[in-house]
């Protein structure tokens, strides 16, 4: 049913153009005397309804489509997007009682343009009575134009308009009643969509994440344990970056060509880790065996030696830690359990990256808490810098507005969903705030420009602190950090660091600064 929208959108401009084509080249007198000189006028008509019509589809369409296939649905009329019966339920479902209405007002629309298009010498239009608006659009493609311009059609032979006058005023009357009332219908609609009532399952929230956030919790939590301990005795200190991704679903939007990149997968996480000799981030990706037994038997049984500190610690190993392995595999869809089997357990992460033969390399977590790699990875190109900035460190280039504003909401987004993904996982059991918060990747096009849409979260596994091993670790959510996102967030709107707000009012009867001064601030 969706597509007759587009049909009708593709043949109104249609119509448009053959009738100018037809002005051009009309005999003066014939123009006086049968249009009365309101040839021009009913032209204008023609492209003030189709206007209307195109924001009336888009209307239609921004609940159920991405901006981008809104465009592209928009600018091509014969997109493949308009048949799609996905659409058309999701449609259905957006609409509620309007949707029937709706279709048969662009239905009758699309009987006014077939009755008009009937009167014109142009391709198809012998066969439009019978065949429908199709026999034309299909056969009198538009040529390429600038974005945002009407697409025009050309004419090799001269038209014919055979309509009378009082006839195509008396369509355009019944385009104009079409449009409005497809207006009011839709209005109702989003009226009724905004204002949502207990227990109506058409009116959820749209937006949710990819996975329960018990399952990305104990995957994220699974990659911090694997890197647990494994690293080579040279170093007191080691470096990571984990990905800070939405991993959010926005479910009334949906990219229809293929899956979101950007959205983010509850079994993946991207971390860069650190090579101390060459002073540069390997990028790689952690892909876990999320198998409901394994995730239920971590919550159940977590390692003891999970830290709680304010810095990742380096212990010795112990019987209850994530043995970690290493194979060359090219692992395309899931884990090849058979195929990892045979790899050989190796203690240093740091002499396996050493050897890694990719650019983009994976490890993979299995059902029994082994990581296992590396493979190549097979992923969208990202550039990494030479070294990384900080949040704290790029708030002077926010004061510059050097960035683009839907990025800046992004990473906005992406630091709020980040704490209810992590917020009870080792990762935020240490700093949380501007100054770990990292942006290592640079744009593609011209590698200089810092890319804020992708923020790490910087980890630092040191050999100084001992952790106690008398209690489990139990997660537990941390209200310092809610506390330290509002600073960030702060921040960012202020593009001033938290001390830089602080007056003297905030700050305790001491005069120090600690969390109290802060939630002061921010209060403030």
């Amino acid at each position: 049913m969706a597509e007759i929208a587009g049909l009708v959108l593709a043949a109104v401009p249609l119509v448009i153009s053959a009738l100018e084509h037809y002005e051009d080249t009309v005999e003066p007198a014939k123009a006086f005397f049968q249009w009365k000189g309101q040839l021009s006028q009913m032209i204008r008509k023609f492209y003030m309804e189709h206007t209307l019509f195109e924001m009336n589809l888009e209307l239609l369409l921004r609940r159920t489509v991405t901006n981008d296939d809104l465009l592209e649905m928009v600018a091509d009329p014969q997109d493949e997007l308009w048949k799609s019966k996905e659409l058309v339920a999701d449609l259905k479902r957006d609409l509620g009682k309007a949707y029937n209405p709706s279709m048969d007002t662009v239905t009758e629309m699309a009987s006014i343009m077939v009755a008009i298009a009937a009167n014109l010498n142009i391709k198809g239009s012998d066969k439009v009575t019978n065949e429908g608006l199709e026999a034309v659009v299909y056969a009198n493609k538009p040529r390429p134009g600038p974005a945002g311009r009407r697409r025009r059609s050309e004419f090799k032979e001269r038209i014919a308009f055979i309509m009378k006058r009082r006839a195509v005023n008396k369509k355009l009357e019944q385009l104009k009643g079409c449009n409005e009332r497809l207006a009011v219908f839709l209005e109702k609609a989003e009226k009724i969509h905004s204002s949502p009532h207990d227990g109506d399952e058409s009116l959820k929230a749209r937006i949710q994440f990819v996975a329960p956030l018990t399952s990305i919790r104990a995957n994220a939590s699974r990659v911090h344990e694997g890197l647990h301990r494994r690293w080579c005795a040279d170093h007191d200190c080691h470096r990571v970056g984990l990905l800070l991704e939405q991993r959010l679903i926005r479910r009334k939007k949906k990219n229809r060509r293929g899956t979101l990149s950007e959205m983010g997968k509850r079994d993946r996480f991207g971390v860069s880790l650190w090579r101390v000799t060459v002073m540069a981030w390997l990028d790689t990706e952690f892909h876990v065996d999320d198998h409901a037994l394994a995730v239920s038997r971590y919550w159940a049984h977590p390692p003891q030696n999970s830290p709680r500190h304010t810095e990742t610690d380096v212990v010795p190993s112990s019987h209850n830690t994530p043995k970690v392995k290493f194979s060359v595999a090219d692992i395309r869809h899931g884990l090849d359990e058979a195929l990892m089997s045979n790899a050989s357990e190796i203690q240093d992460i740091c002499l396996a990256m050493e050897e890694a033969l990719h650019p983009h390399v994976g490890f993979a977590i299995d059902s029994a808490n082994i990581m296992r790699g590396m493979y190549h990875v097979k992923s969208q190109e990202c550039h990494l810098i030479d070294s990384h900035m900080t949040l704290s460190e790029y708030l002077p280039t926010m004061k510059r507005k050097e960035y683009v504003l839907a990025d800046f909401y992004c990473l906005a987004i992406t630091l709020a969903s980040s704490l209810l993904q992590l917020g009870e996982t080792p990762w935020l059991h240490q700093a949380w705030n501007g100054e770990n918060i990292a942006f290592i990747r640079s744009h593609q096009e011209d590698n200089l420009t810092i890319d804020i849409k992708h923020p790490y979260l910087t980890c630092l596994y040191t050999t100084e602190t001992s952790v106690s091993t008398t209690a489990p670790y139990e997660p537990s959510p941390d209200r310092k950090n809610m506390l330290a996102l509002a600073v960030m967030l702060l921040e960012m709107n202020s593009v001033k660091p938290i001390k830089d707000l602080k007056q003297p009012e905030d700050l305790s009867p001491s005069g120090e600064v600690n969390v109290g001064t802060d939630l002061s601030t921010a209060r403030r």
